[in-house]
C-alpha cells in the first residue's frame, strides 16, 4: 500500500467521502464510540468498503482494525472479472465491502481481521485463474474448524475443471456449522454429496437454501420450520412435495419443477403460510397452483416465465382452473407468458386491497374481461408494453372503489389515442363517472409515453381535475415533447390547472 494518497486521488468513488482534512475536523473528534457506530453504518448497511476508513488517517485506520464487524465480508476467488474490483497499489483488495482474497496468506489476513464474529464467505470460482488455481487448502480454510462455527453465509460458485477431486476436501468438513443460516451453492454434479450434505445435515439455523439437494437428504434432516426461502431448481416434484410439506415461515418459494404442484401434493402444503413469493419456469404455470390450498395467504407475488419447450396450456387446463384465495390483500404479477387475464377471471380474491400487474409480452386480448371484478380494491398498478386505452380502462371499471391508480407503459404506438380515450373517459361524469373515488392518478410512459405531447393534452387534463367527484391530491403525467424526447414531468394540477 505504497502512496496511499496517490491512490484515494486516482478512485472517485472515495472523493465524496474522504479528504486530506478529515483528520482534523469535528467528525474525528468525536468518541471512539461513535465513530465505530458511523462505519458500521458505512461499511454493513451502504455496502461501502472497510480499506476506504482505513486511508483517512491514522486515528480512522485503528479504530477501523479494531472493529472486526466491519471486516465481515470475504470473497475467495483467483478471478479478477469482477466489474466493482479496485485495490491499492496495485493489488486488489476489495470488492464493495467484501474482502478479496487471492491467496491462502491473504485469506489467512482476512480471518484475522474479523476476528470472532460471523462471517459472510462467497467462494467464486467461476473463472478460474491457470496460473492460480483453486486449492483444497483456500477451500478447507472455511469449511473447516475454527472457522465454520463462524460461517453465517455461504456463497460457493465452482466450475470445472478444477484443480482437484472433491473427495480431498472430505476430510475437512465436519457436522459444525451452528451458524449457518444461509446457502447458495452452485458446483458441477459431483460436488453435491461431498460439500452440501454435510452442511444441510449439520445442526444450523438454515432459513435460505438455494442449491440442489442431494440423494441422502431426506425430510427429516433439516429443522425446516426454520427455512423461509427455498430454491430447490432441477428438484422432481415428488421430491418437492417431500421437503415442503413440514414448512411453516416459508416467505420465497424458487425453482419450481414444471409439474408442481400436481394432484399428489398434499392439500397441507403451505396452508399457514401469509406472505409468499413463488417463482415458476414452466408455460403450464401458473395453472398448475389451484392445487394449492392457501386459506391464511395476505400478501403472494408472482413471476412466471415461458421457457422455449415443446410444453403448452391446454384448453382443459384453463377450463378446469379456478383458485381461492379468500385472505388475500394484496397480489403482484410479473407476467411473461401471454393470457395472464384469463387466468385472473379463474382466480377468487373477495378481499384484495391492492394488485400490481407488469406484464412484458402481449396478451391474448387487450381489454380486461368484465367478469373480473375486485370491489374493495383500493391500490392498482398497471405497466404494460401493449396495453391500448381500453386496456388501462377495463383495469380502472374493474376496481370501481380504487383510490390511487398508476398506469404506465413503455410502448410509442399510438400514444396520443390511448392517452385520449384514457383521459376523455376519467372526465366523464354522472353515471358514466370513473373510479369516484380516485383521488391520485400516475400516468407514466417511461422512455416511450403514455399519452402523447402536453400541448395536446392540457385542455382535458383540465376537464378531468375539474370532472373529478372526489379532489384529486395527485395528478402525475409523463409527457412527450414536441422532438419526441420524453420528460418526466411531476405537476399538482390540483393547483395549477384548476386556478
Amino acid at each position: 500500500m505504497s502512496n496511499p494518497r496517490a491512490t484515494i486521488e486516482e478512485r472517485p468513488e472515495c472523493a465524496t467521502f474522504i479528504t486530506p482534512s478529515m483528520s482534523t475536523t469535528s467528525i474525528s473528534r468525536l468518541p471512539t464510540e461513535v465513530l465505530g457506530y458511523i462505519f458500521e453504518q458505512y461499511v454493513v448497511h451502504l455496502a461501502k468498503s472497510p480499506w476506504n476508513l482505513v486511508l483517512v488517517s491514522r486515528q480512522w485506520k485503528e479504530i477501523a482494525l479494531a472493529a472486526p464487524y466491519l471486516w465481515s465480508n470475504v470473497i475467495v476467488t483467483s478471478s479478477t472479472r469482477h466489474n466493482d474490483l479496485y485495490g491499492i497499489g496495485g493489488e486488489i483488495i476489495t470488492q464493495a465491502n467484501f474482502q478479496v482474497c487471492r491467496t491462502l496468506g491473504e485469506l489467512d489476513l482476512a480471518l484475522v481481521r474479523s476476528g470472532a464474529t460471523l462471517l459472510n464467505i462467497v467462494i467464486d470460482y467461476r473463472y478460474q485463474d491457470i496460473e492460480n488455481p483453486m486449492s483444497d487448502v483456500m477451500l478447507a480454510r472455511v469449511i473447516a474448524k475454527p472457522v465454520n462455527d463462524r460461517l453465517q453465509k455461504l456463497y460457493v460458485s465452482i466450475r470445472e475443471p478444477t484443480s482437484f477431486e472433491p473427495e480431498q476436501i472430505t476430510k475437512y468438513i465436519e457436522h459444525r456449522y451452528s451458524s449457518l443460516i444461509a446457502i447458495d451453492i452452485d458446483v458441477p454434479d459431483s460436488w453435491y454429496q461431498v460439500l452440501v450434505s454435510p452442511l444441510l445435515k449439520a445442526k444450523n439455523r438454515l432459513q435460505s437454501i438455494r442449491t440442489q439437494i442431494p440423494d441422502d437428504i431426506d425430510d427429516y434432516t433439516l429443522n425446516w420450520d426454520r427455512i423461509q426461502s427455498l430454491d430447490l431448481e432441477n428438484t422432481p416434484a415428488p421430491i418437492f412435495n417431500r421437503f415442503c410439506h413440514t414448512l411453516q415461515n416459508l416467505r420465497i418459494l424458487e425453482g419450481i419443477p414444471n409439474d408442481w404442484p400436481d394432484t399428489s401434493t398434499p392439500l397441507t402444503i403451505l396452508t399457514q403460510i401469509p406472505d409468499l413469493t413463488l417463482v415458476g419456469r414452466s408455460p403450464r404455470y401458473p395453472y398448475n397452483l389451484s392445487c394449492l390450498s392457501l386459506p391464511n395467504l395476505r400478501e403472494l407475488y408472482l413471476c412466471f416465465f415461458k421457457l422455449f419447450t415443446g410444453d403448452t396450456v391446454t384448453h382443459e387446463d384453463k377450463a378446469s382452473f379456478f383458485w381461492s384465495l379468500p385472505s388475500l390483500v394484496r397480489l403482484s404479477l410479473d407476467v411473461h407468458v401471454p393470457g395472464i387475464l384469463s387466468w385472473l377471471s379463474s382466480v377468487d380474491t373477495p378481499n384484495l386491497e391492492r394488485l400490481s400487474i407488469t406484464s412484458w409480452i402481449e396478451d391474448e386480448t387487450d381489454h380486461f374481461p368484465s367478469s373480473i371484478v375486485f370491489p374493495n380494491l383500493c391500490h392498482l398498478s398497471i405497466q404494460t408494453d401493449y396495453g391500448s386505452g381500453d386496456y388501462y380502462i377495463g383495469a380502472l371499471e374493474a376496481a370501481p372503489n380504487v383510490s390511487e391508480a398508476i398506469l404506465l407503459s413503455r410502448s410509442n404506438i399510438n400514444p396520443e389515442q390511448r392517452g385520449s380515450t384514457l383521459l376523455a373517459r376519467l372526465s366523464e361524469t354522472g353515471a358514466r363517472t370513473l373510479c369516484p373515488r380516485l383521488t391520485k392518478v400516475t400516468i407514466d410512459g417511461g422512455f416511450s409515453g403514455l399519452i402523447g405531447a402536453r400541448k395536446i393534452f392540457d385542455p382535458i387534463i383540465k376537464r378531468v381535475v375539474a370532472s373529478r367527484i372526489t379532489q384529486l391530491k395527485s395528478f402525475m403525467v409523463t409527457w412527450a415533447d414536441d422532438e419526441t424526447r420524453y420528460i418526466p414531468l411531476s405537476v399538482d394540477y390540483v393547483e395549477q390547472l384548476s386556478q
